[in-house]
């Protein structure tokens, strides 16, 4: 195996590493003079000079530039005692896995590419966190109702977190059931609402009655809520039994691209740490409560049914909250995410001067660290959310959108062990799209260069509801240059 998608090196060294922190590595190494003990005395000749090449190599570079397929084929043909075969059986198991993922990849990508040059994908809407901001839904509406009267296929995924912290959550309720009855009613519309982390709050508050993850919702867009709906807590209990009734933990469309809140966490070579068939065994829990909801009125009136609930929050837990620091930024150069701005030293500090003392002022009790920690991480949030305001200041700066740039073996290694060909999320607050390689989008922008994603025959596109005219973010062609 060669090129972009040669993981066997890596799961091996992963493998061997955990070997080593488990006090087992010596043992495996061991175990080569074992293989090449009976490799001498049959004289073969190819597993001796594969054993000499292992035996010289530290774990990081393990198996560089030799054929795992070979070697396995060469071993197995040696007579090795126990308890050593184990490890002959170990490397035998990794390779199989290695040779899965490598099909599953050339069999997902195949299928991508038919769709992208024959036309034949589903026109897809994407938003992100709305938290009760109900303006970019109408739009989204509106453009149903035209699918719908046309008779046109059209998929709208909403990625979590519609509520909380604005003030048109009422209204964005109502948007989003009538969008849910027009998927109902006619099946060329599909629309897809995945679960967040503010939906899962809200089940826990107000369904589970849960006191303390109350008062987290609370302080976290929840007073917002309240106030809106004028303190009607059994309002806001049937938004919340709503929104578990008819959300997802995750989605993959026609083109294998993946859609869930938050992401999937990941070690720093990229590998995921929860796989597909785990995420996937969460979705079956998630229907079968649903289906028990719906076939029984007292189904909140058992302690056990909350338990499920509690127990399935738990476990699914980091698809809802985790944040990138956690997974994607371990793909790509960090540098880059939100280098969303042009500002002089000079006016970089006068900028961190006033943001500083406007969080002294509202937060007292905090220390000045933590102050200049948090000032230095979200300071272009800041900045963006505030422009006029520092203008008038005297700040001088300049917004300049820009890309992540990823580590392609990293990034090919996560999406392959997935099996998927991208990935969509929301949760992070970006200034504008984090679009990693035309395969992995973040896309929670309200409070900055808002609007929403569309997937069309054409590529990649992104509607700003600040400007008024589509901003393609890839061609067709440089979609199928990517695969």
């Amino acid at each position: 195996m060669s090129g972009q998608y040669d993981f066997t090196k890596i799961i091996l060294n992963r493998y061997l590493m955990d070997l080593q922190a488990e006090g087992y590595y010596s043992k495996f190494m061991y175990a080569l003079k074992i293989i090449y003990s009976a490799a001498k005395s049959s004289e073969n000749v190819d597993v001796i000079n594969d054993i000499t090449m292992l035996q010289g190599m530290s774990a990081i570079d393990t198996f560089e530039g030799i054929s795992l397929k070979d070697f396995l084929a060469r071993i197995n043909k040696l007579e090795i005692l126990p308890p050593y075969i184990s490890i002959v059986n170990d490397l035998q198991v990794i390779y199989e896995r290695i040779e899965k993922y490598r099909l599953i990849k050339e069999e997902s990508l195949k299928k991508y590419k038919d769709i992208i040059e024959n036309d034949i994908c589903t026109d897809t809407i994407i938003f992100g966190d709305k938290h009760g901001r109900a303006d970019g839904l109408e739009l989204i509406l509106s453009i149903v109702r035209e699918y719908d009267k046309k008779g046109k296929k059209l998929n709208v995924i909403s990625l979590g977190d519609n509520f909380d912290r604005g003030n048109q959550n009422f209204k964005t309720f109502k948007l989003l059931q009538e969008l849910r009855m027009i998927a109902n009613a006619n099946p060329n519309i599909n629309f897809i609402l995945c679960l967040g982390n503010h939906d899962i709050m809200l089940i826990q508050s107000f369904l589970l009655n849960q006191s303390h993850i109350y008062k987290m919702w609370y302080t976290q867009g929840g007073k917002e809520f309240l106030k809106e709906l004028s303190n009607n807590k059994e309002y806001i209990k049937k938004i919340a039994l709503w929104v578990l009734e008819n959300s997802v933990l995750f989605h993959i469309d026609e083109r294998n691209f993946l859609y869930i809140h938050a992401g999937i966490p990941a070690d720093d070579e990229g590998i995921p740490l929860i796989s597909m068939d785990k995420i996937g065994e969460f979705q079956i829990e998630l229907e079968s409560i649903q289906a028990e909801i719906s076939s029984c009125e007292s189904f909140f009136n058992h302690e056990n049914n909350c338990i499920r609930i509690l127990n399935f929050i738990e476990a699914a837990n980091d698809l809802m909250w985790i944040r990138t620091d956690a997974w994607i930024c371990k793909m790509i150069n960090k540098g880059n995410i939100n280098s969303y701005f042009e500002i002089e030293n000079d006016h970089k500090l006068k900028l961190f001067e006033i943001i500083n003392y406007n969080y002294k002022k509202r937060n007292p009790k905090i220390n000045s660290n933590r102050i200049e920690k948090i000032v230095s991480a979200y300071w272009p949030n800041v900045l963006f959310r505030n422009q006029e305001k520092f203008k008038a200041a005297g700040i001088k700066f300049k917004f300049v959108k820009s890309n992540a740039e990823a580590y392609p073996n990293k990034l090919n290694l996560f999406l392959s062990l997935l099996g998927i060909n991208g990935f969509v999320f929301g949760h992070e607050h970006f200034l504008s799209i984090l679009d990693i390689d035309h395969k992995i989008f973040c896309i929670d922008v309200d409070d900055g260069d808002a609007g929403f994603l569309i997937f069309n025959k054409n590529g990649i596109w992104f509607n700003p509801k600040n400007r008024k005219e589509l901003e393609q973010i890839a061609t067709k062609q440089e979609i199928l240059m990517g695969l």
